[in-house]
């Protein structure tokens, strides 16, 4: 069995939630044309987020590895998800990568890196695995310990 990675999410409005990761925190919400007060992305923009972020930090980590420095701006990602009806959910993902023209990147190099970060992405892992995913209640074992 591997390591337990957990991040909090509590409800801090009447539909919006605030996630914390360690000590860093992201407040969910829903739009106000599906009810919600727009106080914060959605889940599902976060997912995009988690993606691309996760991405970034591992091709970051290969484009240094191979010797190229990055700077702002000098590479972006775009992270675009293709929604499907039913039931709601992403039914296509795909990650973007531009690098800044000036940057001068080989492209044999830059498809390495992006391997490279694809391999070592837990959420591209995670997402092209299919992993299960449960939701059980758990408010007995929350009552249970905080007395």
């Amino acid at each position: 069995m591997g390591m337990d990675i957990e991040v909090a999410v509590a409800t801090v409005g009447e539909t919006s939630a605030m996630a914390t990761a360690r000590q860093h925190t992201v407040r969910i919400d829903r739009p106000t044309a599906k009810g919600g007060s727009d106080s914060g992305a959605m889940g599902g923009e976060l997912l995009l987020a988690a993606l691309g972020g996760c991405f970034m930090s591992n091709l970051q980590a290969a484009l240094g590895q191979e010797g190229f420095a990055t700077g702002p701006d000098d590479v972006q990602l775009g992270v675009i998800g293709t929604l499907a009806s039913a039931p709601a959910r992403f039914e296509t993902i795909r990650v973007e990568v531009r690098v800044r023209p000036g940057m001068d990147l080989p492209p044999e190099t830059l498809a390495k890196c992006i391997t490279k970060a694809r391999r070592g992405c837990i959420v591209h892992n995670t997402l092209g695995s299919g992993a299960r995913v449960t939701v059980t209640d758990a408010s007995e074992l929350a009552e249970s310990s905080s007395q």
